[in-house]
């Protein structure tokens, strides 16, 4: 599965929280469900963003800006 279509199964709570952490967040007070996913995907731990939560994150990032400026160009 690409970069992109696994960030597209994820909700958008569980996005949200992966730009939280990488914008250098912290998940204190956010719900355990989503975070217990994160985990159990191996996107997170209890440092912060894995390095598969970090290239899942800049991946579907670097898609989702090439989508955008293919469309403009459309």
């Amino acid at each position: 599965m690409d970069d992109l279509a696994a960030w597209n199964e994820l909700s958008r709570r569980e996005q949200r929280l992966l730009i939280k952490l990488f914008g250098g967040g912290s998940l204190a007070r956010e719900g355990p469900e989503e975070t217990a996913n994160l985990e159990r995907l191996g996107l997170i731990t209890d440092a912060g963003l894995s390095a598969e939560g970090l290239k899942l994150f800049i991946s579907a990032f670097k898609a989702q800006r090439d989508a955008r400026r293919s469309a403009l160009f459309v």
